[in-house]
C-alpha cells in the first residue's frame, strides 16, 4: 500500500491529522513552462488518415497523439479515430464519449488539420491500409509514407511508434496533443468535479487502485482466491484473445515470481494496517479508483 503522493508528508503531529491546505496545493512548478507551441510550417493537406487504435485507454490516447504528430509531417488530414473495439471487453463507445472532439479539433486547428468524419463522397472511395514499421525515424514518413498520396487519396493505418524524441518541434506538438487538446466532455468533467468535492467534504481519505481486473489477471495467468468458474472465465480469454501468445500459465508459479497482485482480501488486511500506522481510524474514509 502506497500513500498518494505529499500525504506521507503532510501528517500534522502525533494526531495524524492532516494539513489540507498543503495535500490541495499544488506542487511547486520550479519554473517549468509548458511547451506545446511548435512552429506554424504546416502545409495544405494532401490526403486522408483513418487510424484504428489498440490498447487500453492510455495506449489509445498516446496513439491518436502520435498520429497527430504522423498528420503533420505527411501533411496530412487527420479524421477523428477509431477507437479499440476488438478487445475483450467489446467497448462499442467512440471517441466523443470520453473526450471533447470539438475542442481536440480546434485546439489543433493551427498545426494539424483534424475532422470528426470523411464527406459522402470520399467515405466510398478506395484507400491504401498501410502499418508502420516500428520506430522509424521522421525521414520514414516524409520519403516512403508521403509516397501513398501520388496514388491514394485516404490511407488505413494502425497507430505509430515514433521514435522522434531528438526534433523538438515534433515533441511540442506531440506535446500539445496530449496535453492539451484532450479535454472531458461536460458529464465526466462533472462527475470527476463530484467525486472530488465529495472526498475533501469527509476530511482525511486514502485512495487505492486495487488493479484487480479480469483483462489483467488473464494476461499474466493470476488466478489465486477465485472460483473454479471464475479461474474458467479468465483461461477463456486468455485463450480466446488472439494477439495474446502466452496461453498455458501456472499461476502457482507466477504468485511464486511476485507477478501477482494483492487479492482483495489481503489489500483490505494491508489497508487496514496501514490506516492505523498512519493514525487513522474506522471512520477514514476510502475511495477505490
Amino acid at each position: 500500500m502506497k500513500f498518494e503522493h505529499g500525504v506521507g508528508e503532510v501528517l500534522n503531529g502525533s494526531r495524524g491529522l492532516l494539513d489540507f491546505e498543503k495535500l490541495w496545493k499544488c506542487p511547486p512548478n520550479r519554473d517549468f513552462v509548458p511547451c506545446v507551441e511548435p512552429s506554424p510550417t504546416y502545409s495544405q493537406s494532401r490526403g486522408y488518415l483513418l487510424v484504428h487504435t489498440k490498447g487500453g485507454l492510455i495506449q489509445m490516447q498516446v496513439g491518436i497523439g502520435d498520429m497527430v504528430v504522423v498528420a503533420r509531417i505527411i501533411n496530412a488530414t487527420l479524421v477523428i479515430l477509431e477507437l479499440d473495439k476488438r478487445s475483450f471487453w467489446q467497448d462499442t463507445r467512440n471517441f466523443s464519449y470520453g473526450f471533447d472532439e470539438y475542442y481536440f479539433i480546434n485546439t489543433l486547428a493551427n498545426d494539424a488539420e483534424v475532422i470528426k468524419k470523411l464527406s459522402s463522397e470520399l467515405a466510398s472511395t478506395s484507400r491504401a491500409v498501410k502499418h508502420f514499421r516500428s520506430w522509424p525515424g521522421i525521414d520514414y514518413y516524409q520519403d516512403e509514407i508521403a509516397r501513398m498520396w501520388g496514388e491514394y487519396q485516404i490511407s488505413l493505418i494502425g497507430t505509430p511508434k515514433l521514435r522522434v524524441h531528438n526534433h523538438l518541434d515534433i515533441q511540442r506538438l506531440r506535446c500539445c496533443a496530449l496535453c492539451e487538446a484532450f479535454h472531458f466532455p461536460p458529464q465526466i468533467e462533472a462527475m470527476g468535479k463530484l467525486l472530488v468535492d465529495q472526498m475533501r467534504s469527509y476530511g482525511p481519505y486514502i485512495s487505492l487502485h486495487l488493479r484487480y481486473e479480469k483483462d489483467m489477471l488473464a494476461f499474466i495467468g493470476c488466478t489465486h482466491g477465485l472460483s473454479l468458474s471464475e479461474v474458467a472465465e479468465l483461461t477463456a480469454i486468455r485463450e480466446n484473445t488472439t494477439y495474446w501468445k502466452v496461453k498455458e500459465i501456472n499461476s502457482c508459479e507466477q504468485r511464486g515470481k511476485g507477478y501477482c497482485p494483492l487479492t482483495s482480501k489481503e489489500d483490505g488486511k494491508q489497508e487496514a494496517s496501514s490506516i492505523k500506522e498512519s493514525g487513522g481510524t474506522e471512520e477514514s474514509a476510502l475511495s477505490e479508483r
